[in-house]
């Protein structure tokens, strides 16, 4: 048995199988869908890797522990869970998707984060980063428009930069932009604060000559 983490949600799909069952959580297939989340025995061959692309997943990322998020254009799973290697393999669950920081949700293994995400949030704003599958072309005005309809924005408010878009979006519609398949995760964008007097001892930026200090090249403050 081994825990999946991502995006601060921690499940163990092994050992809470039957939670994840009583929550419909386990997928008969993978129509609705084009990414899987595939948990082996043990870290894959180059061999066993290539048995996975035969099928169709296209591996994108390793995921601790002992878990792979995988591109996968069929519907049918049971050619993937049959594999000897595979202890675990199901739809990357949209749970997934939401920063625990945005859902209030700690990192812990409760599958009530993957069933209904973002479901106490207040109403108001959020910046957050949409981050969208590695096979995912963010410049198509096709992804731009569903994940526009999903956030209540226009597609022309979309900039992608390095595969993902930064936004302010309603947190009543973070779910709904889990729900957009091409979307991997929605990450919180923290306020940045800058602390220069703590930056310029760590650099050694404070210089004194003789008893008055030095700024700047030919400069000093008196």
């Amino acid at each position: 048995m081994a825990r999946i983490t991502i995006n601060g949600v921690t499940v163990d799909p092994l050992a809470q199988r039957n939670e994840l069952a009583d929550a419909s959580l386990i997928a008969e297939d993978a129509s609705r869908s084009n990414y899987l989340l595939v948990q082996t025995d043990h870290v894959l061959s180059a061999e066993e890797k290539a048995q996975l692309t035969q099928l169709g997943a296209v591996i994108h990322e390793y995921v601790p522990e002992n878990t792979y998020l995988c591109g996968y254009q069929p519907s049918d799973l049971d050619a993937v869970r049959d594999l000897p290697f595979v202890t675990w393999a199901d739809v990357y669950l949209d749970g997934f998707k939401i920063a625990s920081s945005l859902s209030g949700e700690g990192m812990r293994p409760d599958i009530s984060v993957l069933r209904a995400p973002a479901d106490a949030l207040a109403p108001g704003t959020r910046t957050v980063d949409i981050v969208l599958h590695d096979d995912v072309d963010s410049g198509s005005y096709e992804v731009r428009q569903r994940i526009a309809v999903a956030a209540g924005l226009s597609p022309d408010d979309l900039r992608p930069a390095r595969g993902k878009f930064r936004v302010e979006a309603p947190e009543e519609s973070l779910a709904a932009l889990t729900a957009v398949d091409e979307v991997r995760q929605v990450e919180e964008v923290p306020e940045r604060s800058l602390y220069n007097s703590v930056a310029r001892p760590i650099m050694h930026a404070d210089v004194v000559v003789d008893g008055t200090p030095q700024q700047g090249e030919g400069r000093s403050w008196r």
